[in-house]
């Protein structure tokens, strides 16, 4: 059966900075997923918050209050990087007055397309998609009043016939808290719906990822038997190898010297910063290099050559200067993945509803990461 695409919203202007965007779903038809498209247009002076700091909450609900889909921005990030095994299409740049372009799927089947695990719409009285956004207004953030939404619908149209879906995939945040400097943190994962895995997202700022979250251990119930034991470390390797993973993130900075860069690359392990300029400029030429790496942020090192007439031939340049970066890591960004089934076969899903609750539990090494456990669970 085709796939059709429906534009539900298209670059939909939003008048508020802070605010909650909702569509309304069709009344039938199989959703094999939504895609939602996000702008916003840098400030007068630099754009350094990404759009996905901006968006505090992403939601499908069905009948007002049931979640199908619960995660922020930076999940539904990593999530996609699960999903297609590489970060999903977003322009980053800081360029003033630039505008600043993220796409994101919400998928409900394990590719675009598979009918036989899709959203069947008919099944709820409403289902509505939730975005809450609030967008820093800054002359180095956002510029107020630019937040524009699209929302695409790739479904299955009922008047073309088929049998309905065997089920769905849900994603909902069951846990959220911020780390400890050492202890484990101790999460139930409901059982109410069969488990396909489970997504450990947490970030703190210029903090490698396997600092705050050491260790990862699954238990059939709290005190039960053990089945999963990962150093966070290697689970990241895991997962870039066993999902074939590709780790690359590239944007355009502006900045001055030192400036710093958050590249959203887990164990970076290769960056590149070619400043983008002309050589006639009054400060002569160039140079941009590392100067340190703490995490996935760069502490970006820039020099120009002075002209012919000046006495000083090096300075550190305190203008913003044009940057483009590219960067290369392994794994998910901020995130690992515990799988729970073989991907793609919805059998294979550790049946949670005929056992105890699992308990994850996370050995914690560093103080102030943000950390959210999302459980990816087979709907029937």
């Amino acid at each position: 059966m085709p796939l059709d695409r429906l534009y539900l919203q298209d670059r939909a202007v939003q008048a508020s900075d802070d605010s909650t965007f909702i569509v309304q779903l069709p009344r039938t038809g199989v959703i094999s997923a939504l895609g939602l498209g996000v702008r916003i247009t840098n400030g007068a002076t630099a754009g350094e918050e990404v759009i996905e700091d901006a968006l505090d909450r992403i939601e499908v609900l069905a009948n007002g209050s049931v979640p199908l889909y619960s995660v922020t921005g930076r999940v539904l990030y990593a999530l996609n990087a699960l999903w297609l095994r590489r970060r999903p299409p977003r322009l980053r740049t800081e360029a003033a007055s630039a505008v600043q372009e993220s796409w994101y799927l919400i998928p409900f089947g394990y590719y675009l397309g598979d009918r036989e695990h899709a959203l069947d719409l008919g099944r709820y009285a409403s289902v509505e998609l939730r975005v809450r956004y609030s967008p820093t207004i800054a002359a180095t953030a956002f510029a107020t009043g630019t937040t524009t939404f699209s929302v695409l619908a790739y479904y299955f149209d009922p008047a073309r016939g088929g049998a309905a879906p065997s089920g769905h995939v849900r994603a909902v945040e069951v846990s959220a808290w911020t780390t400890a400097a050492s202890g484990e943190q101790q999460v139930l994962i409901p059982n109410e719906f069969d488990l396909l895995g489970l997504l450990l997202y947490q970030r703190e700022v210029a903090t490698a990822f396997d600092t705050n979250i050491v260790r990862v251990r699954l238990l059939e119930r709290i005190g039960g038997r053990e089945f999963f034991n990962r150093r966070a470390a290697d689970l990241a390797s895991e997962n870039h190898e066993e999902l074939g993973l590709s780790a690359i993130e590239r944007g355009i900075a502006l900045r001055a010297d030192a400036g710093l860069l958050n590249t959203d690359v887990n164990y970076l392990e290769d960056i590149d910063v070619s400043p983008v300029f002309d050589v006639s400029d009054a400060n002569g030429t160039v140079f941009t290099n590392p100067r340190s790496i703490a995490g996935d942020q760069v502490n970006i090192a820039v020099n120009q050559l002075a002209d012919a007439a000046a006495d000083t031939h090096v300075t550190l340049s305190t203008t913003r200067r044009t940057i483009r970066w590219v960067a290369v890591g392994r794994g998910l960004p901020h995130a690992v993945y515990i799988p729970l089934s073989y991907w793609g076969v919805w059998g294979s899903a550790y049946p949670a509803r005929q056992r105890d609750q699992l308990a994850l539990m996370v050995e914690q090494g560093g103080a102030g990461g943000d950390a959210r456990v999302i459980a990816l669970q087979a709907a029937a």
